[in-house]
């Protein structure tokens, strides 16, 4: 595989960049490789992978750019396969294209959490904040209902972002 496709990668060099173009797909035979995307002056790590592992799917099966930049932890060894190749590879193999499957599954599946844990933490920030600017709360505040109606959340559920609040501390 190496022979055919491999190319090295000496740790940090950059594979990919967010908004290249480019329809390839990357297997790693050796080595390990972090996603990465920038958004408002953060870096955000989207995945890690190691020996054994793909990435760069998703440009490679829609056809768009690349949605983050991939970069070599350490050095690597990577099979890089261009779109075609991958298209004939799932027509022609079911095994690859369940597997393929399953492993868009689980990714999408752990995205899914960490959309949760992020909307989660938003929620608390709104929260903290909102208390912050308007502190001392007058007489006639409604806490609950004023929190309610700023999140889009019950009464109940602010309780319990408060309680949460409370026992981080905040």
């Amino acid at each position: 595989l190496f022979r055919k496709f491999g190319r090295m990668y000496p740790r940090g060099s950059v594979i990919f960049r967010e908004g290249d173009a480019s329809n390839n797909i990357y297997y790693i035979l050796m080595g390990s490789v972090r996603v990465e995307k920038n958004s408002s002056q953060m870096k955000k790590v989207l995945a890690e992978f190691g020996a054994g592992e793909y990435f760069g799917e998703m440009a490679t099966l829609n056809e768009s750019l690349r949605m983050a930049t991939a970069v070599a932890t350490e050095d690597s060894d990577i099979a890089v396969n261009d779109g075609d190749t991958f298209h004939r590879l799932l027509r022609e193999n079911d095994e690859v294209a369940l597997y393929m499957l399953k492993e868009f599954s689980t990714r999408i599946k752990h995205t899914d959490e960490l959309l949760h844990d992020l909307s989660e933490s938003w929620l608390k920030l709104t929260v903290a904040l909102y208390i912050f600017l308007k502190w001392p709360f007058p007489a006639e505040c409604d806490l609950l209902n004023d929190l309610a109606g700023c999140t889009g959340k019950s009464r109940a559920e602010v309780e319990d972002i408060l309680r949460e609040l409370g026992e981080q501390g905040v």
